[in-house]
């Protein structure tokens, strides 16, 4: 927030697109932020209607069901990952900005662009960046091209069980198939031998597309032994 506060006027509205931890932490952080700097950024908080208790809804200067909503439909999904629906709620209710968090429409790119399509600041990195970094295999890509040591790959997705058992003779087992744009460990598959790789990437693929609804995964080798070291970035659209 702290570059964002240049493009927001004092009294701008961000809309929180999340629920839970997520809200609670953004709601106290911005009352913390106002305090500071003297700004008066007031927030507000989407949920569903079993959620009309609950503190992030209670703790927002103000509060929207998104079942009152003309786009909500009763049936058709988690309504925080409807992002026609999202998109309403927040120009229906005056905001200047919104806020993801992590989890649901955090890494949607498409999301984004429809943000700014429609003049709404993200509090956080713009369309093009997330589209970039947010698929794995465009990553990698981006990573070969800096120079970047990664480990060897299929150098693109895997669109066949017979590609899949090409990739992983070339690269050597064990090799790991991952989903290219889902995240928290999600469309992972450890493959230990040929005998498994069937089985695995399947079952990779079955829940890639449960989760982002397609099924591109990829292949690379598998470090057993290795430590998990994770990078975080900060960026917004001043870089």
């Amino acid at each position: 927030m702290q570059e964002n506060h240049r493009i927001l006027s004092n009294n701008a509205v961000v809309g929180i697109v999340n629920r839970g931890e997520a809200a609670v932490r953004f709601i106290r952080a911005v009352r913390e932020y106002n305090a500071l700097h003297a700004t008066n950024l007031r927030t507000v908080a989407f949920y569903i209607d079993a959620e009309e208790d609950a503190l992030f809804v209670q703790e927002a200067d103000r509060s929207v069901a998104l079942s009152s909503l003309p786009l909500f439909a009763s049936g058709s999904g988690s309504p925080y990952l409807n992002k026609p629906l999202l998109l309403e709620g927040l120009l229906g209710s005056g905001c200047n900005a919104a806020w993801v968090g992590w989890g649901f429409v955090s890494e949607d790119a498409e999301f984004i662009e429809m943000l700014e399509e429609a003049g709404l600041v993200f509090l956080g990195p713009d369309s093009r960046a997330m589209a970039l970094l947010g698929d794995k295999i465009a990553a990698k890509d981006l990573a070969e091209s800096a120079s970047v040591p990664i480990l060897p790959w299929s150098r693109g997705p895997v669109t066949t069980l017979d590609e899949a058992r090409a990739f992983s003779e070339k690269i050597g087992y064990p090799v790991i198939v991952k989903a290219s744009n889902a995240g928290g460990g999600r469309g992972i598959r450890f493959v230990h031998t040929a005998a498994d790789l069937e089985t695995q990437y399947r079952s990779a693929q079955e829940e890639t597309r449960r989760i982002t609804g397609n099924d591109i995964v990829f292949i690379e080798q598998l470090v057993v032994t290795g430590r998990h070291l994770e990078v975080q970035t900060i960026t917004d659209r001043h870089g």
